[in-house]
């Protein structure tokens, strides 16, 4: 049999990344440096302003001189403005300018396409309408489109959107109080399979100690794939985790899914992950052999744990991740190839599997 691997198109391989080495020091390099101008700027701004403010605070107390608190408030306030503008020129512009420029890279390949990037995940997702008896006659509805068009109802946004699909992988039964906060959302098609992903932190109030903790922080991938023939529910968590998602499991087995691990044919994914289905599902045809072998190929290249989950022709992936996605660093300088290459290596394992999605479905 071919080694998935080697079936997996070559636009994403991993001799690719010498490409990316080119392009980082042609495109995406000057713009570090021009970042890293406007940090330096922020943080002498930064220290100017505490340096006056202390010396305003200083004179304020010891002095009653209102002249001089008047002078010495005027810099204060300059270098309080300016620290604000820099401050918005280079946290808030940072990754959007970067992750785009990235992105930029993966479109320039065959099987990417309108790859983009939105921080707070605002755009709206467009309905899919499904057709009715009047649609058949439109000349006869125009009247009534046109009384309803201003009582449409909000539109979803891709927020929204990710929320209610994170509900329907089975990954996590969310509750009422759980925190929910997403961002940092990519949106795209690979090939012929259009997806969405964003950084999710997920937080749940303890039963024991009643405070805080992180039940999921990293990336959560949504795709919806072109064929229709795929029925049923498929849920995969790995084995070393399976005790933080015994409710999961519960909720599955109340599903009717019943654990699969005899269908699945790599005695390696068969190891390390635990497979529930139910009887509707042809584990063959949703998760074949080629794409068992390429799922553990990429857990051994990256180190990373997937989480995977299928609902007919809607698949899911979760990857815990600890750190943040490309959060710009205040304190070092920010040209460095490494901070960057980190980040396009998440994105490009993600894509090599969408890529794979797209080639054996």
């Amino acid at each position: 049999m071919t080694n998935a691997k080697e079936q997996i198109p070559s636009g994403l391989s991993q001799h690719k990344e010498r490409h990316f080495r080119v392009f980082y020091n042609q495109t995406i390099y000057p713009e570090l440096v021009r970042l890293n101008r406007v940090r330096i700027n922020l943080l002498v701004s930064l220290l100017m302003t505490v340096l006056l403010l202390i010396g305003f605070i200083v004179v304020a107390i010891t002095s009653k001189n209102l002249p001089l608190l008047i002078l010495l408030a005027i810099p204060v306030s300059l270098f309080f403005w300016s620290t604000a503008t820099h401050y918005q020129r280079y946290a808030l512009v940072f990754k959007p300018r970067i992750v785009n420029l990235i992105l930029d890279f993966f479109d320039d390949y065959v099987n990417c396409e309108n790859l983009r990037f939105d921080v707070k995940g605002q755009i709206p997702v467009p309905q899919k309408k499904l057709p009715t008896a009047t649609d058949q006659h439109p000349s006869k509805n125009k009247t009534k489109n046109k009384t309803n068009s201003s009582s449409k109802e909000p539109k979803k946004t891709l927020y929204t959107h990710l929320k209610e699909h994170l509900k329907k992988s089975g990954f996590f039964q969310l509750k009422e109080n759980d925190t929910y906060e997403a961002e940092d959302f990519i949106t795209g098609e690979v090939g012929s399979i259009a997806f969405e992903l964003a950084e999710l932190r997920i937080t749940r109030i303890s039963r024991i100690t009643n405070s805080m903790f992180v039940l999921f922080h990293g990336i959560f991938l949504h795709s919806e794939l072109e064929t229709r023939r795929l029925r049923g529910r498929l849920l995969i968590i790995p084995r070393e985790e399976h005790e933080f998602f015994w409710r999961s499991i519960q909720q599955a087995l109340t599903q009717r899914m019943q654990q699969a691990d005899k269908w699945i044919q790599n005695a390696s994914f068969r190891q390390h992950y635990l497979t529930y289905a139910n009887k509707e599902v042809s584990i063959s045809r949703i998760l074949p052999e080629d794409m068992q072998a390429t799922i553990m190929d990429y857990r051994q290249r990256t180190g990373k744990t997937l989480y995977l989950a299928f609902s007919d022709n809607q698949a899911y992936i979760a990857i815990r991740r600890r750190k943040d996605l490309l959060e710009p660093p205040y304190f070092s300088s920010p040209v460095r190839f490494e901070l960057i290459h980190e980040f396009y290596e998440d994105i490009a394992s993600l894509l090599v599997l969408m890529e794979a999605f797209d080639q054996f479905h």
